[in-house]
Order: C-alpha cells, then sequence, then structure tokens
C-alpha cells in the first residue's frame, strides 16, 4: 500500500488521497515519522479539514509532543464545535498535561451535551492512556479498539485488532470494531466483508446489524438499511439509537407513520437525548403537525443547547412561519458551534433576506454556496431578486 502510494505520488505529488493512504500505510508499520510528514502534507492540500487535524494529533501523541497535539485539537474545536470526538480529545490532552480545570470544563460540556459520551468517559481515558498494538488480554485490545474508533483514532483502533483477529479471525465484536474503523477510513466493502462475516457466525449481533444499516445509507440502499435497523431494533428493543436510526430512514422512504412511530418510541424510552427529539421533530414536519415539531425542538435545545442540527432544524420551522428574527437567532447558534454548516448559512441568509438585511444576507447566502457548490444557482436567483 505504502508503495503504491508512493508512485501515485511521484506522478502527483498533490495527490491528497495518496498522501492519505500512505500516512496510514506508515503509522500501521510503526513508522511514524514518515506517517506525520504525510499527515502535515495533507493538511496543507486541505488546511480547514478538521478530520486531517485530529488524525495529525493522534501522530503528536505517538511521537510524545502533547502540546503540538493539543494545538491540533483546538483548531479541530474551532472548525467544528460540534463534534464530540474533538472536545474530548481537547480535554483528554489536557489532562495528560495536568490541566485538569480545562480538562474538567470540555468534559462537563460533553456530558450535558452528548449524554452518551459523558458516561463512558472514565472508560475511554483507562483505555486511551496505554499505547497502540501492546500485548494486553485480546478482550481489553477490542475494547480499546472501540474507544479509539469513538474518539477518531482509526489506524490505532486496527492496530490494536491486528492480533486479536489473526488468533481468532470470527471474533464478533473485533470485526465489529475493525468494520467501524474501515468505514471511518472510507472502506465501505472492507467494513461490509467483516459485518457480513459476523452476523453470519451470529445472526443475533445486532450490534453488527446496526452498522451494517449504516452503510448501506451511505451506499444509497435504504430498503437495505431499513430491513437491518429493523431486525437491530427487534433484537434490542430498548435501544433509542436504533429506533431513532429506523424512523429516519423511514422518513427518507416516505413511510411518514412509520417514522413517527418509531422515533416517539426513542422519546419514550430516552426523554433525555437530544437526537430523539430532533428524529421526533423531523417525523412531525413530514406529518405536517408543526406544534408537535416546535415542541420537539424546543426541548432538545432545552437538553443540549448546542446542538447546532436542532438549531438548524427549528430556524428553518421559523422561518417558515415568518419569524425571522428567531430565524437568525438560532442559525447564528448554529454557525457559532458548527463554523461551516451550509445549512446554517443559507437559513440565515433567507432570514436576513426577507428582513431587509441586504448586505448580512449576501455574505450568509455566498457562504453557503461556496460550502455547497450545488446550491450557487438557486441562491444566485434569491439574490438577484433583490437586486444583488
Amino acid at each position: 500500500a505504502e508503495a503504491d502510494a508512493t508512485q501515485a505520488l511521484e506522478i502527483n505529488p498533490l495527490n491528497a488521497s495518496a498522501h492519505g493512504h500512505r500516512a496510514s500505510a506508515r503509522r500501521l508499520q510503526g513508522n511514524v515519522d514518515g506517517a506525520l510528514a504525510d499527515a502535515t502534507k495533507l493538511i496543507e492540500i486541505r488546511s480547514t479539514n478538521p478530520e486531517l487535524l485530529l488524525q495529525r494529533a493522534f501522530l503528536l501523541v505517538d511521537k510524545g509532543d502533547l502540546a503540538a497535539a493539543a494545538a491540533d485539537v483546538d483548531k479541530c474545536v474551532d472548525l467544528n464545535r460540534n463534534d464530540p470526538r474533538a472536545l474530548f480529545n481537547r480535554a483528554r490532552l489536557a489532562a495528560m498535561q495536568g490541566q485538569d480545570v480545562l480538562a474538567e470544563q470540555d468534559f462537563e460540556l460533553i456530558t450535558q451535551v452528548w449524554p452518551a459520551w459523558g458516561k463512558a468517559i472514565q472508560e475511554e481515558e483507562s483505555y486511551l492512556a496505554q499505547p497502540v498494538g501492546n500485548d494486553a488480554a485480546p478482550k481489553d485490545l477490542v475494547r480499546r479498539a472501540a474507544s479509539r474508533v469513538r474518539c477518531g483514532d482509526t489506524i490505532g483502533a486496527l492496530m490494536d485488532l491486528k492480533g486479536v483477529l489473526k488468533a481468532n479471525p470470527n471474533d464478533i465484536e473485533g470485526l465489529i470494531q475493525r468494520a467501524a474503523a474501515y468505514s471511518a477510513l472510507g472502506y465501505r466493502e472492507w467494513a461490509l466483508r467483516d459485518l457480513d462475516k459476523a452476523i453470519r457466525a451470529d445472526p443475533k449481533a445486532h450490534a453488527a446489524l446496526f452498522r451494517r444499516a449504516l452503510l448501506y445509507l451511505e451506499k444509497s440502499q435504504p430498503a437495505d438499511a431499513q430491513s437491518d435497523f429493523k431486525a437491530a431494533a427487534a433484537l434490542d428493543p430498548a435501544n433509542a439509537e436504533y429506533l431513532v436510526q429506523l424512523g429516519l430512514v423511514c422518513l427518507r422512504r416516505n413511510d411518514n407513520a412509520s417514522a413517527h412511530q418509531h422515533c416517539k418510541k426513542a422519546v419514550e424510552i430516552a426523554p433525555g437525548m437530544p437526537a430523539a427529539h430532533v428524529a421526533l421533530g423531523r417525523a412531525s414536519l413530514a406529518a405536517k403537525d408543526l406544534a408537535g415539531a416546535r415542541s420537539a425542538f424546543d426541548r432538545a435545545i432545552q437538553l443540549a443547547s448546542n446542538d447546532a442540527e436542532a438549531r438548524v432544524y427549528r430556524g428553518q420551522l421559523f422561518l417558515e412561519e415568518g419569524q425571522f428574527e428567531d430565524a437568525v437567532a438560532d442559525f447564528g447558534k448554529a454557525i457559532e458551534v458548527s463554523p461551516r454548516n451550509a445549512e446554517a448559512y443559507r437559513g440565515r441568509g433567507l432570514a436576513r433576506l426577507a428582513r431587509g438585511q441586504l448586505d448580512d444576507a449576501t455574505s450568509d447566502l455566498r457562504e453557503a454556496a461556496g460550502l455547497r457548490p450545488e446550491w450557487r444557482s438557486d441562491l444566485d436567483d434569491s439574490l438577484k431578486a433583490v437586486g444583488r
């Protein structure tokens, strides 16, 4: 893999994919310096990609350069404050450098906005403090790999899983975690291969069914996704996340009644889960229940005021109802949390346009078009209509 990537870079030194693949291959072989050089070049090519900064931070941790790693994670947080992985790694690095107050602030924010992360914090800290690929027991290596996947260190996860799956190629949890790592790296077919293998070994492996459903969605196969989400939810009916995703795929397939039913059940099971309320709001919108949608989005924001998705959906609702000032406020909060949120820029631009704030509206709509070029024609038409 390294040789092929090197050959590709001889043809085109600015081939971002080749730098990424070679960085992964080098880290897997223990060549941290070489991987770091590729990661740095990749960031030069794509300077505003927060994921690349996060991956370079993991390499810098491998080298023991915690200060440089913390600087990369800080930039990652600035680019996307709606990513719990970035906040978690900033907190972890602060704790590793003895900055306990700063670490506690980030941990507290994570606990408030992403409750599931809050529950896993202590486990994550414990496992991530260990070096990759050591001689721990297979069960511990799999759990540590799961921690690394959750926090974005996919290559570290693959290093942990290598020995586990060599010793036992049918380790179901190991296959699931390797699939999660492959999926995060963009290797969908490899991920599907591992999940298929896990499901053949145990047809009741609901976590594997759930992850395979997510991959089917990425591959634009909603019918297959719905089938797997439904099977996973039947095997673990108290899992609100399964019901949320089942509801959303039903929504995607225009089965609005089923979508509302599943999302409502998710809220009943996990009333403190913001994503469940957002999903219920979306299902209510599809059913033309504006009051129900507003109530669901309000509750999501009460639970997590920094939830950009909930702010965008409620902002769109305000926009449709002509409450332009409230719409501007919600879209603005979403942008503050997630500075590259194209939906939020478009919504705020349209709300400002309706309020006659033409300069601000023009700036927002052009920003949205820059983030989503396929919108450019429609947004240009909106501006032309007011002489811009």
